[in-house]
């Protein structure tokens, strides 16, 4: 049905029962695309949207082309939106063009997969794209992560992006369009000018490189393949790493991981702690790579993150933990009422709570919950970060500790105690230092009938709510 086009089989299994937004510019990729999904449905039983970014780059010929799209999905009974997003407008400091429109698409795109986890968004990228993508990246100095980004799966945040056309050239989906008789599609004027890199490949450097080495082509579409499978290895390696580096991040352990895969857990943690898909630079694992083997005299070595001001990569007294700075405000405090309210984030820190017969509590050791009588506790609680000269009752105590030597005796540096949020009291009495220590203040007895669990959540695992 589908003539010579054969997508990787790994797109083809994503698509039974999954929601896919097709990003359709009007351009013979995106309309073939469109066109390949629209017949493909009917087997594989899949809701399809096309979605059009009308860039605000090329005036009325880019509203033309919009107009195209929407007639185009009118007649063959497709959903379709319209987004006008003014990348000249939203262009941020250094960004050229195709950047900014490209930063602006995810945005987008994080605020209409509203249902990520049972949604897919295709692409219409193809092999001569890829090619022209590995070239650019091996210009910039990317590694083999890099070079290979373009990949028929990937996963950005908690969006899967799919690309069924990323093995099969332009030529040949414009093949497919006319054996459907589509001789039409959108131009984008710009294609043309060699004022943008791309273009410049597209149109000068690689039809010198074919007309010179006829074979050169195919030779980097199959070293794309290979560099993809070897960055398969080491990213699957650095997941494996990081899922337990996260819980004991110290120096050492970090300086104990080979280079090529410390850079790509160090793009997990901080990915892991903004919830952005931050892409680390080589300026940033260089002088991330110089703190860990040269620590600072002081004890403190801070990384700042560039492009995002309010993130701060700190190492202190042998750990490594990313801190929030515009969080780390003392004046700031979340409010709680367990009884009504499931969940709260105040800090790096998801908390939730449930009210429980003592009969089916489970008690941990892992500090990560603690439990009260819930007929004992006053609300709201208060959630802000500790304060010197304060003082708590340490379960199994009688008489009060000061919260400083509760973070001293459990090994936690005073660099290090801004990571751990207090819950107090109305009255300001703390009760629970999460990870740390809880208080003696309404603790089950053989009387209590209901009992209130808080437990927290790290960074990293708030998509558990």
């Amino acid at each position: 049905m589908n003539g010579d086009i054969h997508p990787p089989a790994a797109v083809l299994s994503l698509l039974p029962g999954k929601k896919v937004f097709c990003s359709f510019s009007g351009g013979a990729d995106s309309l073939a695309l469109l066109l390949f999904l629209t017949e493909l449905r009917a087997e594989s039983f899949f809701p399809l949207e096309a979605v059009h970014f009308e860039h605000g780059f090329r005036g009325a010929d880019s509203l033309r082309d919009a107009e195209f799209c929407r007639n185009f999905c009118v007649e063959h009974e497709i959903p379709f939106l319209l987004f006008h997003i003014d990348a000249p407008g939203k262009r941020q400091k250094g960004e050229g063009d195709e950047e900014a429109a490209r930063r602006l698409r995810l945005e987008y795109w994080q605020k209409i997969v509203f249902n990520p986890e049972n949604s897919l968004v295709a692409l219409g990228h193809h092999a001569d794209d890829r090619i022209e993508n590995v070239l650019l990246r091996l210009f910039r100095g990317s590694n083999a992560s890099g070079l290979s980004s373009m990949r028929a799966v990937q996963k950005l945040g908690r969006i899967v992006f799919i690309r069924p056309f990323i093995g099969i050239s332009r030529q040949e989906i414009e093949a497919f369009l006319r054996a459907r008789g589509i001789e039409q599609w959108c131009h984008d004027a710009t294609n043309r000018s060699c004022v943008y890199r791309r273009n410049f490949l597209r149109h000068e450097l690689l039809p010198s490189i074919k007309k010179e080495f006829p074979f050169a082509l195919a030779g980097i579409r199959q070293s794309v393949r290979a560099l993809e499978t070897d960055a398969s290895c080491l990213e699957e390696t650095a997941r494996n790493e990081f899922a337990s580096l996260r819980r004991d991040s110290t120096a050492e352990r970090w300086l104990a991981l080979h280079p090529a895969i410390r850079t790509r857990v160090l793009r997990h943690f901080i990915q892991a702690a903004t919830g952005e898909n931050f892409v680390p630079d080589s300026k940033l694992i260089a002088r991330f790579s110089r703190a860990l083997e040269s620590p600072s005299p002081g004890g403190l070595n801070r990384v700042p993150l560039r492009g995002y001001p309010a993130w701060e990569l700190r190492i202190a007294n042998g750990k490594v933990f990313m801190l929030n700075l515009e969080k780390n405000d003392r004046s700031a405090a979340v409010r709680w009422k367990p009884e009504t309210e499931e969940a709260v984030e105040a800090g790096n820190l998801l908390f939730r709570s449930e009210i429980l017969p003592p009969e089916q509590v489970y008690y941990t050791t892992d500090k990560s919950s603690a439990y009260f009588d819930a007929d004992k506790m006053n609300y709201p609680l208060v959630i802000s970060l500790w304060r010197h000269a304060e003082h708590m009752v340490p379960f199994g105590k009688t008489s009060p500790v000061g919260l400083k030597k509760i973070f001293s005796d459990a090994g936690i540096s005073s660099v290090e105690r801004d990571r751990y949020p207090v819950v107090r009291l109305p009255d300001g009495t703390p009760v629970w230092i999460p990870f740390v220590r809880n208080s003696a203040f309404a603790s089950v007895t053989p009387e209590t009938q209901r009992v209130l669990r808080l437990f927290a959540l790290q960074e990293h695992l708030k998509h558990q709510r």
